[in-house]
């Protein structure tokens, strides 16, 4: 199950946060960080650097800059991959491939997909997987103003079934449930805080799971 949420005000219930304080504590441990890994002018005598044209110029000095991020951000993914986690695991850490190496190149046709209209939507190329993973979406996936939430096996909830894609990949530990949303703690007012995720139940007073959003401004 992944999470993702920004709960307003109450700081200590914020996965996102915590998370960012964990990766902030991994990577400032007082030492500096090397930019200049590469130069523009790499390869080219003093000559050569003096005949490049405005254009050319202009190119190296990006393409060395972009080479530079994807250097230092792979040292930090370094630094923070099997770091400590808020929760008491280890953090994982990615860097996305540069654009022309990333293994999706339909961007183009997603985003024709994404503003279609239902209808129209059959007309774009690739309509077919989109709308699959649309629905998978649809069948795992609690999106809130404040919040996105998978959750596995949510499928039969939603379809009344289990779809191919849980039923081939069972739990390999303890099945899981649902986040509770963040519900404030009317005790402690005036002053505004939320309850402990321990003290949350997953259905209101009514025996009804919480709405969307639910005291997501409280």
């Amino acid at each position: 199950m992944t999470r993702l949420h920004l709960a307003m005000v109450d700081s200590s219930y914020n996965e996102v946060e915590s998370t960012n304080a964990a990766v902030g504590n991994t990577l400032v441990d007082g030492g500096g960080i090397k930019w200049d890994h590469h130069s523009p002018f790499e390869g080219l005598s003093e000559e050569e650097i003096q005949q490049l044209s405005l254009d050319e110029y202009s190119t190296r000095m990006e393409n060395a800059m972009e080479s530079n991020a994807f250097r230092v951000a792979t040292d930090l993914a370094c630094r923070v991959d099997d770091a400590p986690g808020p929760g008491g695991d280890f953090m994982k850490a990615h860097v996305t491939p540069k654009q022309d190496r990333q293994f999706f190149f339909d961007k183009a046709y997603l985003d024709r997909f994404v503003a279609a209209s239902k209808s129209q939507k059959t007309a774009v190329p690739g309509h077919a997987y989109y709308m699959k993973l649309q629905q998978f979406i649809d069948n795992h996936y609690e999106i809130g103003d404040l919040y996105m939430e998978y959750l596995k096996f949510n499928c039969k909830e939603r379809l009344g079934r289990c779809c191919d894609f849980c039923c081939d990949r069972d739990w390999v530990s303890y099945p899981l449930q649902r986040i509770p949303r963040p519900l404030p703690d009317y005790t402690k007012l005036p002053n505004y805080h939320y309850l402990l995720v321990k003290n949350v139940s997953l259905l209101d007073s009514q025996g009804n799971p919480h709405k969307i959003d639910d005291y997501q401004s409280f």
